[in-house]
């Protein structure tokens, strides 16, 4: 039976691979100390703050004083980015290329995002401390912000406001944490929430918008970063963090990439990429929690 022209249409096909959109850097490395190491673990020494005494004597003994301070650790975490093809695939793929070498932009990609994960688990997670590395310390109550904050009012869960910023900013100050090199990272929906909320005065939602639309980076000397990676507990709570560049160490124990055909898997192609990194609280003081509520109709 014969058939129309239009049966014979060519339909033409892509022979490349695209990715799909995705965050592809990291954007919190950038805001903490870079480290590295090659053991399974390294410590770090940290000194506590010395006092002056006065002297109210001629010709007196001379005290003794011991240097005191603590240790915190770090430990080495090993990740794995794998994709294997049959022997076949890139025949059978046709005039469409083998993705071997999109597979390895889009590893690069991953680790960029482990990377921030590691560093965002550091935030307010335990971490080693001691001689040997034994002891636990977790986050401490006190360097966070509830999600009902200012307190006083109705015990009401809000998303991110202008006070519960300005509430982080004075943790910092009274812990005397260094004014430059400060960091907020939140969320899209936290920036919104700002631009929600009723307590901004006309300059304050200037100065938001800007931060909002990318004008500016800075408000109330805080960098802002965004990162939609951060954790949301089981009641909508998603966790911000405000902290200096020092109060998060981050260290590089190595990476490789590797491919490989593999006899015992028919000869099957393999790209595996390894990265192997840590990252630890440097000290409780340099790092404030802010609780901030997303479920519908908060903000």
């Amino acid at each position: 039976m014969s058939a129309e022209i239009t049966q014979f249409y060519e339909t033409e096909f892509a022979k490349n691979w695209e990715m799909k959109v995705q965050q592809k850097d990291s954007r919190l490395l950038p805001t903490v100390t870079t480290d590295s190491f090659r053991g399974k673990r390294k410590w770090y020494n940290q000194l506590d703050a010395g006092v002056m005494t006065e002297v109210t004597e001629r010709k007196g003994d001379t005290p003794d004083g011991d240097t005191t301070g603590t240790k915190y650790w770090i430990y080495r975490r090993k990740f794995e980015f794998v994709r294997t093809w049959d022997e076949d695939d890139e025949m059978q793929l046709g005039s469409i290329a083998l993705p071997d070498s999109d597979e390895i932009a889009s590893f690069t990609a991953a680790e960029a995002r482990t990377k921030d994960d590691v560093i965002i688990q550091a935030f307010d997670g335990t971490r080693k401390v001691g001689e040997t590395g034994t002891e636990t310390e977790t986050f401490p109550s006190g360097q966070s912000v509830p999600a009902t904050y200012p307190p006083g009012g109705p015990m009401v869960s809000m998303g991110l406001t202008v006070q519960k910023i300005l509430r982080a900013k004075k943790i910092l100050d009274e812990n005397e944490v260094d004014d430059e090199d400060r960091y907020f990272v939140t969320s899209s929906q936290q920036l919104q929430d700002m631009l929600n909320i009723t307590e901004i005065t006309s300059g304050d939602y200037v100065n938001v918008k800007a931060l909002v639309d990318g004008e500016v980076s800075m408000f109330a000397g805080f960098t802002f970063v965004r990162s939609e990676r951060l954790p949301v507990d089981g009641n909508g709570l998603r966790s911000c963090f405000a902290y200096h560049k020092s109060g998060i160490r981050w260290a590089d124990a190595g990476r490789s990439v590797h491919i490989d055909v593999l006899p015992n898997k028919r000869h099957a192609r393999q790209l595996r990429g390894v990265c192997r990194m840590g990252a630890v609280r440097v000290e409780d003081k340099r790092v404030v929690r802010v609780l901030c509520d997303e479920t519908p109709g908060v903000s």
